[in-house]
């Protein structure tokens, strides 16, 4: 018998990232945060924060993030 493993209560979901207009990566990386957020056997957050990551530092121009220097 397996028993089924409910989130925590009180703790949000991991916001949807917000892809650059036009940007076909950032389009495609959404898509598959959205996949790995769905609900059922197959979720895996560990993906969808990559998904996050990459597209927050994926290059643009010009850059969504930038480092800053003192």
């Amino acid at each position: 018998m397996t028993s089924r493993i409910e989130p925590a209560v009180g703790f949000p979901s991991r916001p949807r990232p917000e892809p650059v207009a036009g940007c076909t990566v950032c389009e495609l990386l959404t898509q598959r945060f959205e996949h790995c957020m769905a609900p059922g056997p197959l979720r895996d957050e560990s993906a969808a924060v990559d998904c996050v990551v990459e597209i927050r530092n994926h290059p643009h121009d010009p850059p969504k993030m930038r480092l800053k220097t003192p």
